[in-house]
């Protein structure tokens, strides 16, 4: 299985990404936020639960933060694959947005963890705008970035006001299964005060937690998952460490291909040749 990903970002946050994968076989997955699925090509299966969900070509789903389960996206006739676009929905953006809307005649039921989203012009316009900046894995300024999550937001809530309950359950705080979130946002690059407020805590509880989980810092058990991972993709699937060393949290090449002959005592492009 080889996931292709490129993303948007604002201040360092991974706010939207297209997700293109090589590979027919079942994996696991984890949304460490609410986020917003398009399919763009093809469909795939989402097990939650023991509940099989199929993402139908140009359908919206909503998946909830802190969901784990399987997903299966089988080769198409064409010998392609699915492919993807996601938003995520951090929880103070959300509530910001709804207590602008008035509370709905009718709700529908939010206990389910994925949601199907109906298609309107206004998503549908959305998703066809972040095309260009995705696919050049551009990053685009703050202000844009939250013009963009507003539209979806609200996209959704003007056609389908009774959705605010679902807005509402979705983004109630909560702390996230700790391991199971490192382990699906290690190659992030994001700050450690980012990485405890996405997970539901304070720096302080972060912190403590993480080390009585993981036996170390969380400075050390990052680097040494993402050179981990860097290894993996180059001897295993013969990537390049220039197609590599964003995706996994550093910040240029340089510094990964330092750490990486650090970890290993031969540079990246040394293992690539073994």
């Amino acid at each position: 299985m080889a996931d292709r990903f490129s993303i948007i970002k604002c201040e360092g946050v991974n706010v939207a990404s297209s997700l293109e994968t090589n590979g027919g076989e079942d994996y696991p997955v984890y949304y460490g936020a609410n986020i917003l699925f398009y399919v763009q090509r093809g469909y795939f299966n989402l097990d939650i639960d023991g509940r099989l969900h199929q993402i139908d070509e140009s359908s919206f789903v909503l998946v909830k933060k802190y969901t784990s389960g399987r997903c299966h996206k089988p080769k198409l006739a064409n010998n392609e694959y699915s492919k993807t676009m996601g938003f995520a929905f951090n929880d103070d953006f959300i509530r910001n947005i709804i207590h602008e809307f008035k509370n709905p005649k009718s709700v529908i039921d939010s206990s389910s963890k994925v949601l199907r989203i109906d298609r309107n012009p206004i998503l549908v316009g959305l998703f066809q705008s972040l095309t260009t900046y995705i696919e050049q894995e551009k990053e685009i300024n703050k202000e844009l970035v939250q013009l963009k999550t507003r539209e979806a937001l609200i996209g959704i809530l003007d056609y389908y006001p009774e959705y605010i309950s679902v807005f509402n359950e979705f983004s109630t705080p909560e702390r996230a299964d700790l391991y199971l979130f490192m382990l699906h946002n290690f190659q992030f690059n994001l700050s450690l005060d980012e990485l405890a407020r996405m997970s539901g805590r304070s720096l302080s509880t972060f912190n403590r937690e993480f080390r009585r989980i993981f036996h170390t810092t969380p400075h050390k058990w990052i680097m040494e998952q993402r050179l981990e991972r860097a290894k993996e993709q180059i001897s295993r699937h013969g990537r390049k460490p220039s197609e590599i060393y964003l995706e996994l949290g550093f910040e240029d090449l340089s510094h990964f291909s330092r750490s990486f002959k650090k970890r290993f005592g031969v540079s990246p492009r040394q293992a690539t040749n073994a």
